[in-house]
C-alpha cells in the first residue's frame, strides 16, 4: 500500500524553467550519462557500481544515513539534485530500507521521492501510468498518491514538502509562457502595424515600378505574420480547463511547440521590417519626380481641368519637380504613377534647372525661369539666382489668348540642365470668352521628351558638358511645329515657326547635293555621271572645292530656314539673339538636338553652313585654311576646335570653310526620348545611355549583312574581317543573312552591325532593312514591326537583355533605294524602344566604297581608346574623310548623346 509520509521541511531550490520535460528511463549502465538534458523527473531502477561494488536498490539494506549521503555523493553519474522535481525509486519485490533510506535523504534535499517496490510490472506500471496521468492533469503529488487504487500489490512511500508536493505543477509554467505569449502577441501586432504603415508608405514615396520589389520584399522577408500563430496564443491566454481529458497538457505542448518560432519569428519579422524600412529610405531617395505644372489665377486659385481660361486675362503657371501633387490638381500627364510624399531632400547636392516656356499663343511668346532640383524630394524656386528657402513650385505670369469662341492655347514647356533639354512638354488648354464655358477636352500638359526618368544623377546623364546651343524639335499637337533654341552661354530661349511641309524641296536639295558627292562635277558645279572617288576614297582638290561650294550654299539655307526668324525672349531682338549664338558657337561645342515624341521629320543639322553668304556668290571666296592645309589635296592633321582664320563672326561672312559645317566643328547629338510611352506616361527605370559596359573587356559583334549579287562580293568580305578585327571585339559568328540568324546574334550584343540595303514596301507600307540576297524573300527583310516582336516574345533567344546591355546600333546603309530619312526615322524608334543606347544611321544612300571606309574609321576611332566618345568619333571620321576632300561624312547621324561611350 503507497502511503504518503510526512512533509518535510527542506527548503526546495524552484526555479521556473523554460523547458519542463518529462523524462523516463533505467538508471544506465556505467559510462553513459542519463542527465544530459534537464530533468524534471528521474526515475531509477536497478542499481549502480561503485569502486568494483555492485549497490542494488532491491537487496542493499546495510547502509547507514551518513554512507546514504556518501554513496549518493559518488554516483559516477550525479543526480541532478536542484533541477530534478519528483525521484523515482522503483523496486521489485519488497520495499527495501535502502530505497526508503534513499527517498527519505533524496526528500531532504529539495525533490520529491516516490520509492516504490512490487512483483507485479503490469501492476507498478499501471501504477505509475496514473501517477504520470495526474502529473499532466496538473494535480498535486499527495492527491495523485491518496487517489490511486489501493492495492497490496505495491508498497511504498511517497517523501515530499510543501513545495515540492506542487513541484511539478505547470501553473507556474503556464504563467511564464502566458507572459511569453501576452509579449509576443503584442509584438506581433505592432510588427503587423509598422508592416501596414510600411506598405501605405511605400505606395506615397515610390513610383509603381519601385512599389512591386518592396511589396515581394514585405512578403519575402516577414517572417511570420500575426495569423500564423493567433490561434495557439489565443488557447494559451484565454486559460486550460485541465479537469478534462481533452485539453490537459495538450495546449501547454502547442504552446512548447509553436511559441518559441513565433518569438523567432516575431523577432525576425522586426528586424526583417527595420531593413525593408532602411531600404525603403535608400530607395525613396531614388524615386523618379514628376513634373508637375498647372495654371492658377493671380489669387491662387487653381484651375480645374476641365475649367477653360479666360481669354485676355493673366494666369500664373505653376511649376515644379517632385512627388506628384495630391493636394493641388496637376494636369501633367502620368502623374498618377509617381509618389505623393519625398524625404527631406539633402543638402548636399542638386541642379540649377531653367525652366522654358515657349508659346505663340499666350504673352509672352517665350519665358525662362529657374528651379533647383536637389538629389531627393521637391524642387525650389530661384529667386534672383538664389535658392528660395522652402519648397514649392516657382510661378511665370501669362495672359490667356484671345478668344470669340472655345478655342485651344497651345505651349511648350521645357526643362533645360547646362544647356541640355532633360524633360520637355507640350502644353494644350481650353480658353473660352466667359467663365463656365464647358470645355471639349481636359487641359493637359503631356510630356514627350525625357533624357533622365527620375531627375536623379543627372551629372552621370549629362556629363561635364559644353553645349553651345540646344533645340527642341516638335510639334505642339495642332497644326504648330518649331524649333525652340537656347544658346549655352546666355542661356536666352528662342523659338521657330517651322513647316516641315513646306521645307520639302530644301530638305530634297539637301540629299541631292549629298548623292552627287560621289561623282564628278563639271565646271559649271553640275554632277556628271563619272565617279569622284578616288581609290583612297577621297576627291582631288577642286572637286573638292567644288563639293564645299555646293554644300555650303545648300548650308546656308538650311542656316537661315532654321534661324533666320527665330524669336527670342520678349525683350530681345533675331540680330542680336543670331549675333549671341554666332559668338557661342565661335569654337566646338556640342550641339543639343532634342527630338520629342511627336516628331516625325528629320533636318539635317550637320550641313547647316554657320558663316553668313549673303550677296552675289561671285564674290564668295575659299578660307585661307584650304591652301594652309590641303596641300595637293589632302590634308594631315587632326581637326582643330576651330579655324585658325576664325577669329570672330564677322570675319568669315562670304568664307567657304570646312569648319563652317555644324557636322565639322562640332559634335551633333540627337538622343531620342526614352522614358515616355506611346500613351505619353513616364518610365522612370529608363534614362538615356551614356555608357555602355564591355563584357570582360571584350565587346560582342552582331553582324547583319547584304549579299546582293550587284554589290562586290570581294569587298564586303573584305570589309567583314576587317570589323571581326578590331580590337576588343568578339564577333557572334556568322554574319546574319536572314530574320531567324538576325534575332540569334542579337541576343546579347553590344554592337549591332548592319551593312544593308534600306528599302521601302509599299504593300506594308513599312521601311525594312534587306539582308542576304536581293530576292524580295520576307525571311531576308528586317521590318521594324520584327524588333516589338522580338522584344516581347518570352522564349531565348530574344531582346530582353538589352535592357541592361543597351547596345549602339549602326545602321550601314550601303545603296540604299527609295528610303528618306523620315522613313528610316522608323527604325530609330524601334532600335531605341528596345532599347538601344545608341543608333548611328545615313542621311542618304551610301556607295559600298565609302560606307566600308566610314564604318571602318568610325570603329576604329571608337574602339582606339577607353574614353572615346561616339561624339568625338563621328566627327573624327568625318574629318578623315574631310582631310581627304570627301565630305560623305556628314552623310552620317548619331541618334545618342554625343558622351556615349564603350567602358
Amino acid at each position: 500500500m503507497l502511503r504518503v509520509v510526512e512533509v518535510l521541511d527542506a527548503p526546495f531550490p524552484f526555479r521556473p524553467l523554460e523547458r519542463l520535460p518529462i523524462e523516463v528511463g533505467m538508471l544506465p549502465p556505467p559510462g553513459q550519462h542519463p542527465f544530459d538534458i534537464e530533468r524534471a523527473l528521474v526515475r531509477l531502477m536497478g542499481g549502480w557500481r561503485r569502486a568494483g561494488q555492485v549497490f542494488n536498490l532491491d537487496s542493499y539494506t546495510e547502509l547507514n544515513t551518513y554512507d546514504i549521503v556518501h554513496l549518493a555523493g559518488t554516483f559516477e553519474v550525479p543526480i541532478p539534485m536542484p533541477r530534478a522535481r519528483l525521484i523515482i525509486l522503483q523496486v521489485r519485490g519488497e520495499e527495501s530500507v535502502l530505497s526508503i533510506r534513499m527517498a527519505e535523504y533524496f526528500a531532504s534535499q529539495g525533490p520529491a521521492v516516490l520509492a516504490v517496490a512490487s512483483d507485479e510490472p503490469e501492476v507498478m506500471d499501471a501504477l505509475l501510468f496514473g501517477i504520470y496521468a495526474g502529473i499532466v492533469h496538473n494535480r498535486r503529488l499527495t492527491e495523485i498518491v491518496r487517489d490511486l487504487p489501493k492495492t497490496n500489490l505495491v508498497t511504498g512511500i511517497l517523501a515530499c514538502s510543501e513545495v515540492s508536493d506542487r513541484a511539478l505543477s505547470l501553473e507556474p509554467v503556464l504563467q511564464v509562457y502566458a507572459s511569453r505569449g501576452t509579449e509576443t502577441a503584442a509584438r506581433l501586432r505592432r510588427v503587423a502595424d509598422r508592416t501596414e504603415q510600411t506598405r501605405e508608405r511605400v505606395s506615397r514615396v515610390l513610383h509603381k515600378s519601385q512599389r512591386k520589389t518592396f511589396e515581394l520584399q514585405l512578403d519575402d522577408e516577414m517572417a511570420i505574420k500575426p495569423s500564423d500563430f493567433s490561434g495557439h496564443l489565443n488557447d494559451l491566454l484565454s486559460g486550460i480547463d485541465w479537469a478534462h481529458e481533452h485539453q490537459g497538457a495538450i495546449p501547454l505542448s502547442d504552446a512548447l511547440i509553436n511559441l518559441p518560432p513565433a518569438e523567432f519569428g516575431a523577432r525576425k519579422s522586426a528586424k526583417a521590417l527595420d531593413e525593408v524600412n532602411r531600404r525603403l529610405e535608400e530607395e525613396a531617395t531614388r524615386a523618379p519626380r514628376v513634373l508637375n505644372a498647372n495654371f492658377a489665377a493671380t489669387d491662387g486659385a487653381v484651375i480645374g481641368e476641365s475649367q477653360p481660361l479666360i481669354a485676355e486675362t493673366e494666369y500664373d503657371l505653376f511649376v515644379d519637380v517632385g512627388p506628384a501633387w495630391d493636394k493641388t490638381a496637376s494636369i501633367v500627364g502620368g502623374a498618377n504613377e509617381f509618389p505623393t510624399e519625398s524625404l527631406p531632400p539633402t543638402t548636399s547636392g542638386g541642379w540649377n534647372i531653367d525652366v522654358v516656356f515657349v508659346s505663340e499663343d499666350f504673352k509672352p511668346h517665350t519665358a525662362a525661369t529657374a528651379i533647383f532640383v536637389p538629389d531627393s524630394g521637391r524642387s525650389y524656386p530661384m529667386i534672383d539666382g538664389e535658392r528660395a528657402p522652402t519648397r514649392g513650385p516657382v510661378l511665370i505670369r501669362l495672359r490667356a489668348p484671345s478668344a470669340t469662341d472655345l478655342r485651344i492655347a497651345r505651349a511648350r514647356l521645357s526643362l533645360h540642365y547646362n544647356g541640355t533639354v532633360i524633360q520637355s512638354a507640350v502644353i494644350a488648354v481650353s480658353v473660352a470668352q466667359i467663365a463656365g464655358a464647358a470645355v471639349v477636352d481636359p487641359n493637359r500638359i503631356t510630356v514627350d521628351f525625357v533624357l533622365s526618368g527620375s531627375l536623379r544623377d543627372i551629372d552621370q546623364v549629362i556629363g561635364t558638358r559644353e553645349v553651345g546651343l540646344s533645340l527642341v524639335m516638335n510639334d505642339d499637337g495642332g497644326s504648330g511645329h518649331r524649333f525652340i533654341l537656347q544658346t549655352g552661354n546666355e542661356k536666352l530661349p528662342a523659338f521657330l515657326p517651322y513647316d516641315p511641309t513646306g521645307a520639302t524641296e530644301q530638305l530634297k536639295q539637301s540629299r541631292t547635293a549629298l548623292l552627287e558627292l560621289f561623282y564628278e562635277k563639271d565646271k559649271n558645279l553640275n554632277a556628271t555621271k563619272r565617279t569622284g572617288i578616288q581609290n583612297d576614297m577621297g576627291k582631288d582638290l577642286e572637286q573638292f572645292k567644288s563639293d564645299l561650294f555646293v554644300l555650303a550654299k545648300i548650308g546656308n539655307r538650311l542656316r537661315v530656314s532654321a534661324l533666320q526668324e527665330s524669336r527670342p525672349e520678349d525683350g530681345g531682338t533675331s540680330a542680336v539673339w543670331r549675333r549671341e549664338l554666332g559668338t557661342a558657337l565661335l569654337s566646338k561645342k556640342i550641339i543639343h538636338v532634342a527630338r520629342t515624341h511627336s516628331s516625325t521629320y528629320v533636318y539635317p543639322w550637320s550641313l547647316i553652313y554657320q558663316h553668313s553668304l549673303e550677296g552675289d556668290s561671285a564674290n564668295w571666296k575659299y578660307c585661307d585654311v584650304i591652301q594652309l592645309e590641303w596641300t595637293n589635296g589632302r590634308r594631315s592633321k587632326p581637326p582643330a576646335d576651330r579655324c585658325p582664320f576664325n577669329i570672330d563672326e564677322d570675319d568669315h561672312r562670304r568664307v567657304l570653310c570646312p569648319y563652317g559645317f555644324w557636322g565639322l566643328k562640332h559634335l551633333i547629338e540627337q538622343p531620342v526620348s526614352v522614358a515616355v510611352t506611346k500613351d505619353g506616361k513616364y518610365d522612370p527605370n529608363k534614362n538615356v545611355t551614356t555608357k555602355i559596359a564591355r563584357n570582360r573587356g571584350k565587346l560582342r559583334l552582331a553582324v547583319g549583312v547584304t549579299r546582293d549579287a550587284k554589290l562586290d562580293g570581294k569587298l564586303i568580305g573584305t570589309h567583314l574581317i576587317a570589323m571581326r578585327s578590331l580590337p576588343t571585339v568578339d564577333f557572334a559568328p556568322p554574319e546574319a543573312e536572314n530574320a531567324d540568324d538576325m534575332l540569334r546574334v542579337l541576343d546579347t550584343p553590344q554592337i549591332v552591325y548592319f551593312l544593308c540595303h534600306g528599302m521601302y514596301d509599299k504593300f506594308e507600307t513599312s521601311v525594312f532593312l534587306g539582308i542576304g540576297p536581293d530576292d524580295n524573300k520576307r525571311d531576308h527583310r528586317i521590318y521594324p514591326s520584327m524588333l516589338d516582336d522580338w522584344t516581347t516574345k518570352k522564349a531565348k533567344p530574344n531582346l530582353s537583355d538589352w535592357t541592361s546591355i543597351r547596345p549602339l546600333v549602326f545602321i550601314n546603309g550601303c545603296e540604299t533605294m527609295n528610303v528618306t530619312p523620315d522613313q528610316m526615322l522608323s527604325f530609330v524608334s524601334a532600335f531605341s524602344s528596345v532599347p538601344a543606347g545608341g543608333i548611328v544611321g545615313t542621311e542618304v544612300s551610301v556607295q559600298l566604297p565609302v560606307a566600308a571606309e566610314f564604318a571602318r574609321i568610325f570603329f576604329e576611332g571608337l574602339l582606339a581608346k577607353q574614353d572615346m566618345t561616339v561624339g568625338e568619333a563621328m566627327r573624327n571620321a568625318r574629318w578623315e574623310l574631310a582631310n581627304k576632300g570627301n565630305l560623305l561624312g556628314l552623310a552620317y547621324t548619331a541618334y545618342c548623346m554625343a558622351n556615349l561611350q564603350f567602358v
